[in-house]
């Protein structure tokens, strides 16, 4: 073994030593002495003996090296060519050396691959050999390892291990959209900072997805009552789209809540291509808010009812501003006058909050009652529609025949409509229904895998007592997403109100 260690060792030395000799002495012109033949023997070939080999434990290895060694008939080693003809081999060199390197390199790589698929990296074998190909592939593999260790934790219920291992999941992989948006949404309720951190970052490298990392960041400072990013965020998509709706009554109802008249009166004379109705509906609210002039004058305008080709959103601000300021009488003329300009999604809310301002809830229960006969089968939207109006206005018989309805038309526990048995849970914990919060409570259990949301119950006290507008901000973010028009009704519901008009 050590003679074998001692030649590979020789070898190794040699095929550079002994080549850059002969190439020096080929060099000269093959004068002087040779380097690797006895000087004291002839140089003829075949009996000059091979100086190079003396050391050798098997002096044969010696070929690998210069193939011009031979054995004689006297077993003596000897040069089979005369001195002048002595010459390097390079190419023996250079593919030995090439194949050295070769064989070092797949055993190094199948070591590698061994390891990484026992850490379980799905890489294939291609990936890793090629190392350009394995710088690319290795942040994703190591990304999805990440993910995947991420669901296992939140499958056991292990929350704080699920955000270390979607931080590092995004992390090795930051252009990855969905772990991004993913991770944003896990970490939004202890770290809203962070949250908008990555929400920011997607935006501008994600253009293709900007409505719908917009929406999710608009959701989360909706649900943690940040108003003043949610009027910040409003105003920055009404820059790029000024004829969206949703983005002008995001900043009313944010400017509301903060009786921020300021940013509506900057809206509303600001230079761009904003739509003058939602010019007039800024000035309104900003005026409604500083209590400019009497309430006769604010009164008169908001009853000067909009042009004919006017937004559907100029009359929807007029009525719902109207119903707000106790000029109930008006807001029904209005919704007549709208008939033909706001879709029927709209008007049915607004003339079921009309008669719960005017505190005729037999009418309000007939006509809601009538809703729900008219619909052989009810879709999620108006399931929705009927829910976030009995969260900000509780009506027990309409409950009961919104919750007949469900149980006929809800089907099996599915999680993907758990936003809708949450709109359903909050619309019977506001009405103070328990059996039928409890029968949606185990209806979302079931959704959800045999358990409930850990805050859900706390969530439904503060339901019950409306006006605890510290803790909604705490909760409401805890629970999974619902729509907008359920998140608006709670937030009505569980805020301090604004000074009416």
């Amino acid at each position: 073994m050590k003679g074998w260690i001692n030649d590979l060792l020789r070898t190794a030395w040699g095929f550079l030593f002994w080549n850059v000799r002969k190439g020096w002495y080929r060099l000269r012109g093959a004068r002087g002495r040779c380097p690797c033949q006895h000087p004291s023997d002839s140089g003829a070939a075949h009996v000059t003996g091979c100086e190079a080999v003396i050391g050798w434990a098997k002096p044969a290895r010696f070929r690998r090296i210069c193939p011009l060694l031979e054995r004689g008939a006297d077993g003596r080693w000897c040069c089979s060519v005369n001195a002048k003809d002595v010459r390097p081999f390079w190419g023996r060199a250079a593919a030995t050396g090439l194949a050295v390197v070769a064989g070092a390199y797949l055993a190094g790589t199948l070591a590698l691959f061994g390891l990484l698929r026992a850490r379980g990296y799905a890489l294939g074998f291609q990936q890793v050999v090629w190392l350009p190909t394995l710088r690319v592939a290795f942040p994703r593999a190591q990304s999805e390892l990440f993910l995947r260790q991420a669901r296992a934790d939140f499958e056991a219920g292990r929350i704080s291990e699920t955000i270390v291992a979607l931080q590092v999941a995004w992390r090795s992989d930051p252009t990855d959209y969905a772990t991004g948006l993913l991770l944003a949404h896990f970490i939004q309720g202890a770290d809203l900072r962070g949250a908008a951190q990555i929400y920011t970052r997607l935006r501008a490298e994600h253009p293709d997805k900007r409505a719908e990392v917009t929406r999710a960041w608009f959701y989360t400072l909706l649900t943690h009552g940040d108003f003043a990013d949610v009027a910040k965020l409003a105003r920055e998509e009404l820059a790029t789209q000024p004829g969206e709706a949703v983005w002008l009554n995001a900043l009313v109802f944010a400017c509301r809540q903060q009786r921020d008249a300021a940013t509506l009166e900057t809206l509303a004379t600001a230079p761009g291509n904003l739509p003058a109705a939602w010019r007039e509906v800024a000035a309104l609210e900003a005026a409604a808010l500083r209590g400019i002039g009497p309430d006769e004058a604010l009164h008169a305008r908001l009853r000067a009812w909009p042009p004919a080709d006017a937004p559907g959103y100029a009359w929807f601000y007029r009525i719902d501003r109207l119903l707000a300021g106790g000029w109930t009488a008006d807001a029904l003329e209005g919704l007549v006058a709208a008939r033909g300009h706001l879709p029927d999604r709209d008007i049915a809310p607004l003339l079921w909050a009309a008669y719960a301002a005017a505190g005729d809830n037999p009418t309000r229960s007939r006509e809601l009652k009538k809703f729900l006969a008219t619909r052989p089968r009810l879709n999620d939207a108006e399931v929705t529609l009927l829910c976030a109006h009995l969260i900000r206005f509780p009506l027990p018989e309409a409950l009961t025949a919104l919750a007949e309805a469900w149980r006929r038309d809800a089907g099996p526990p599915d999680a993907a409509r758990l936003p809708l048995a949450l709109a359903m849970y909050c619309a019977a914990a506001a009405g103070r229904d328990d059996i039928i919060q409890g029968e949606i409570a185990e209806w979302i259990r079931m959704a959800a895998g045999g358990r409930l949301p850990d805050t859900l119950n706390s969530f439904a006290e503060i339901l019950r007592t409306p006006g605890q507008d510290r803790l909604i901000s705490r909760l409401l973010p805890t629970l999974p997403t619902m729509s907008l028009d359920v998140v608006y009704a709670l937030i009505y519901n569980n805020l301090k109100p604004i000074k009416p008009i």
